[in-house]
């Protein structure tokens, strides 16, 4: 929240900067300000281009408007002309974002969004809409990709409702756009959010890709899903199943409206079981008039908070880790679909049908996502194809052997790609920036202290040691430890046992 209060109060002083250099004195013998009409658009069209969430209707407020005539009682504010100047500004922005992606030497990723505005709650409009329409979706299309400076940028480059142009299909829409940018030739992966259709245009995007480079794999690694999209669907068709049951919950326990954000409903509903199990809702009179849930209603609202918490305590940790890694992600998605597994087999039937169709959901995303985040595992030097051979064993059962020799086979094909592309050594820079993000200030302190420690959400040694007893995997002691994660100090204990022995 601060973060976002710094950044509005930087937007306005630079507004009050550019306003006030459109006051100028050159040409002027008496030195008397000379009001500039075209820097002062100017002004106030980056304002209404950088500025969150304020619109460019606000010219046409009365306050602005009594700002605008005191900075400079005889200028006054044509929509028209400013709506020019911004489309001006935006012209400008392209041309260079085309020129610098035109120039990158390296692979870029593409993310295609679908962003949903529902008005139906909405009371003022500046604006018609369509008979019997409330909801708008909208196409975001990003690009991704590593500066000189080695800092990670994120471009929009393309934002647009799918109502104004009708005839034209997302992925015509994407072509066009990445077209433009001339950056076909230099994608590496695409990854797209739930409602756009995905086997379209990934096969459109990927073969026209192709014929441009040879992509990793085949193709193999180029379609990727988003983690999050995936648990908001899991989670959207859980609170579903029990969607009367929140509404009369709400009414007892946490009055006020429902907010988009599925952890706030979860914490309250954990809240009602912790009441419910204490008795407060025996008490009649308290509750009269109140429609008070069932003892079978209750268990079905245990088995939700139950299988949405497994997806919160993954999603804190993929989500909320600064340093995240690949391994990261693939230890808790695997400990997810494991939990999601055992739950299938639940013998209360409402609860394992609910787990079966948040597996199936999970399993779209995890056929995609599984190569990537285990070739990515396999380059992490605590991990190596060690970690891959133990958590296969772990958690596939009977195909472990068939995901350990997909993983092991991609990883020789990559290198044989990397062996006859004949990269030649480049000058790298080791310049970097980083902020420390202030979303914390308002947390807890023992919630920052646990996200912070080095084991938050993934113990790997443990992992480890826990699989060597386990599947007694044997081998030589110097093969064991060239193939052992490696662990700071715990490295060094190996190197002084090998030397004694």
């Amino acid at each position: 929240m601060a973060k976002r209060f710094r950044a509005r109060e930087n937007t306005i002083e630079k507004f009050a900067k550019d306003f006030g250099d459109s006051f100028s004195d050159d040409d002027n013998d008496d030195k008397r300000p000379v009001f500039n009409e075209k820097k002062a658009y100017r002004a106030i069209a980056m304002f209404m281009c950088t500025a969150e969430e304020v619109s460019p209707l606000t010219v046409e407020d009365h306050y602005f408007k009594k700002m605008i005539k005191a900075l400079n009682p005889k200028f006054y504010v044509f929509f028209g002309t400013l709506e020019c100047t911004c489309l001006d500004i935006y012209k400008e922005q392209k041309a260079k974002v085309q020129q610098i992606l035109k120039n990158l030497d390296r692979w870029v990723s593409c993310s295609i969004d679908l962003v949903r505005h529902d008005t139906y709650n909405v009371i003022e409009y500046n604006y018609e809409l369509p008979e019997g329409q409330t909801v708008f979706d909208y196409m975001c299309l990003t690009v991704h990709f590593i500066d000189d400076n080695w800092n990670s940028k994120h471009w929009v480059l393309y934002y647009g409702s799918f109502y104004d142009t009708p005839a034209d299909s997302p992925d015509k829409v994407a072509l066009k756009c990445l077209s433009e940018m001339e950056i076909v030739n230099k994608i590496s992966t695409l990854t797209l959010a739930d409602g756009l259709d995905d086997d379209v245009l990934v096969d459109t995007v990927r073969d026209r890709v192709q014929e441009k480079k040879k992509l990793q794999l085949n193709g193999k690694l180029f379609h990727l899903r988003c983690c999050a999209d995936t648990f908001r669907l899991m989670v959207e068709h859980a609170f579903g199943k029990i969607e009367n049951i929140i509404s009369d919950i709400r009414l007892i326990v946490f009055r006020g409206k429902s907010l988009p954000l599925w952890h706030i409903p979860l914490r309250n509903l954990q809240h009602a079981i912790e009441l419910e199990s204490e008795g407060e809702f025996l008490k009649k009179d308290l509750y009269e008039g109140y429609n008070i849930p069932s003892t079978k209603e209750w268990e079905k609202v245990r088995g939700v908070c139950k299988l949405v918490g497994s997806i919160y305590n993954a999603a804190e940790v993929l989500f909320e880790t600064k340093s995240l890694t690949a391994s990261l992600y693939l230890h808790n998605l695997h400990e997810l679909r494991a939990s999601l597994k055992r739950e299938s087999t639940n013998s209360y039937r409402f609860v394992s049908d609910m787990a079966r169709n948040m597996l199936k959901k999970f399993e779209n995303y995890w056929e995609d996502m599984f190569l990537v985040l285990a070739v990515a595992t396999v380059m992490d030097p605590r991990c190596k194809m060690r970690y891959i051979e133990f958590s296969s064993l772990k958690y596939e059962g009977s195909d472990a052997n068939s995901k350990i020799n997909l993983v092991l086979g991609a990883i020789n094909s990559l290198y044989d790609d990397y062996v006859a592309f004949n990269l030649e050594p480049g000058n790298l820079s080791n310049e970097s920036s980083s902020s420390d993000s202030d979303l914390e200030e308002d947390l807890p302190s023992d919630i920052v202290e646990r996200r912070h420690s080095p084991n938050f959400g993934f113990n790997c040694l443990d992992e480890y040691n826990e699989g060597e007893k386990i599947y007694h995997l044997c081998r030589t002691k110097l093969n064991h430890y060239q193939n052992i994660p490696k662990f700071g100090n715990v490295e060094s204990i190996f190197v002084r046992k090998l030397s004694r022995e």
